[in-house]
Order: structure tokens, then sequence, then C-alpha cells
């Protein structure tokens, strides 16, 4: 039903799903810069064209609604379902025959604040996102972590520091302004997140207020910066400047970036998620992506037959 070329690839449809080199027709999940590419015909969200143009520019996009079903080839068609993961995110069913295959894409489980809930989608082969997939990667539930995150960015405030949150400019970031907007913080945002900000304004989602970031100019603020600029100017010009990390691998003590802090904060499922996907959805055979080969030994004991994406596919 599908094979792996450097990239997945469904044959009958001719479909490449997020294909990280240039392909003639690819279905794209995510903005994020791992996913997105030049492609001469994509298929994604609405969201999801305006935030890659905005990366980009210009994509030639077929834009898809969630639910509705788009006709291919031979037979093949292809619907989109929330993944919840960023705003935009979309899973990719393809069905021939009544045969399903369910492509995950990243997604997370957990209520968002910024975009749909992620659907949880009935399928004979499903190929799934597993970057969690220990059993030490269970997160905690965001209405605990993120008054934790709120009270360390007050502590540094109160002692004259400035509080430097390290966030993917696409995704985490506009998660953390909108679950900190209670919190009633002063925000200074880098350029890069600015911009997704105001695409996410664009498609619907208010944020509390917020400022552009200025060198030597955010004092008293929040300063959101991503982590490959935190050793930018915005952060060496700041007082006192303390970073903290909001990533899953801070469930690990090993965040992948430097920091003064870390929390647990994640858009990806965590190890319960993606076991709770694969239960609900049924599939006939797993294939995964990504994460750890402890992953598959677990689905196994569960009853499941999974195996590396790389494999040859299980066909009726």
């Amino acid at each position: 039903m599908f094979v792996w070329k450097d990239d997945l690839y469904v044959p009958g449809a001719d479909l490449w799903l997020d294909p990280k080199r240039r392909r003639r027709r690819a279905f794209v999940s995510h903005a994020h810069g791992d996913h997105i590419g030049r492609h001469d015909e994509i298929y994604a969200t609405h969201a999801t064209a305006s935030l890659m143009g905005a990366r980009l520019g210009p994509q030639n996009v077929v834009e898809l609604e969630f639910g509705a079903w788009r006709e291919l080839e031979n037979g093949w068609r292809l619907r989109l379902h929330p993944a919840g993961h960023v705003l935009g995110a979309a899973q990719a069913e393809l069905e021939r025959d009544g045969e399903r295959l369910v492509y995950t894409g990243d997604f997370r489980l957990e209520e968002s604040a910024t975009c749909a809930p992620a659907a949880i989608v009935p399928c004979e082969l499903l190929v799934m996102e597993c970057t969690f997939g220990k059993p030490n990667y269970r997160f905690p539930p965001r209405r605990e972590v993120v008054p934790q995150i709120a009270a360390e960015l007050r502590r540094v405030l109160d002692d004259g520091g400035t509080p430097v949150l390290l966030a993917y400019a696409l995704g985490r970031a506009q998660e953390l302004m909108k679950l900190l907007e209670p919190y009633d913080f002063r925000l200074a945002i880098a350029p890069q997140i600015h911009t997704m900000v105001q695409v996410y304004e664009r498609l619907g989602v208010r944020f509390g207020p917020y400022e552009l970031a200025r060198p030597g100019e955010t004092e008293g603020r929040v300063l959101f910066v991503p982590p490959h600029a935190s050793t930018s100017k915005l952060v060496t010009a700041a007082r006192r400047p303390v970073l903290i990390a909001a990533t899953g691998w801070a469930q690990g003590g090993s965040p992948p970036y430097a920091s003064d802090r870390s929390y647990t904060f994640s858009d990806h499922a965590d190890f319960d998620e993606l076991v709770r996907y694969v239960e609900r959805a049924r599939p006939r055979e797993v294939y995964t992506m990504h994460g750890f080969d402890e992953f598959r030994d677990h689905l196994r004991r569960l009853g499941f037959a999974a195996h590396p994406v790389t494999a040859r596919v299980t066909t009726r």
C-alpha cells in the first residue's frame, strides 16, 4: 500500500507523505520547517498553506478541509483529520476498496489552546510518529505544568532578571502565549515568532497583549525566542537573562538545547497517548517513524503487528 523510498510514498495514488525532497505531488501535514518543502503540487489545510507561505513564499497548494474526501488516481481517495500538533496540522487517511491507511504525522491528543483537537482514526494500516515512545516519557497535564512555568517566570522577574522562554517559532510559542494569558505578563516576542503569530491572528486565533522584542528593551518582560536564537542579541542584551526551556525532552532530563531551567511541555504525543491511539484505532499493522525501537516491542506485547516504517508493507 505504501513504500519507503527515503520518503513515504503511496504508488497507486502517486502521493508522497511529508517528503523531504521535492516531489510531484505531496501531502504536507503541517508547517514546521522539517516538514515543508517546494513541491509541484501540495495537499494541505488552509492554515498549513498560510503558515507555509509565510516561510517559503507562494506555493501550489490544493487546500483541503477536515473530513472532506478528495478523489485521487486509480480508485484512491484522501481526507484529512486534525492532528492537534500545531494550527493546521493534519493526519492523512487514504482509502481504496475499503482498505484504509492513516498517516498521523506529528500529533498530540491532549487538548490544545490554539488548534483543533486530534482525531483517532480507525484503519487497517497505521503509520505513526512515535518520538516519545518510551514509558518514562509520560507527560504531566498542562494544567499542572503551566502554573509551574508561570511561577518560574514571576520569580525571575521579581529578582530583577529577564525570563527567556525558549519556544519554537511555530506552535509552541503560540500555545504558551495563549496559556499564559491569565497571568498578565508583559510579553516581548522575537521577530520569527511574531511572523507566525500574525498568521495565527489572520486565521482567527486571538492573543492577549504582546510586543515585538527589541534588543535592550525587554526589562520587565517575558522574552520569547526560538531555541536556536538563545545567544542572539535579543538575549545577550537583556538584563540578567535566565533561559527556560519548555520541551517534552525535559521529562527525561535532557533538553536538546542549553537552558537554565526546563519544564515538560510538548506538542507531540507522550507514551500513553501513543499507546491509546493504537488501541483505539485498532490497525491490523502499525508502522512507526522516529522514536525508539522499544515502542514497537511494547505494541507487540499488546498483540499488535508493529514494524519500522522501512519494513515491507503487509497487504491483503
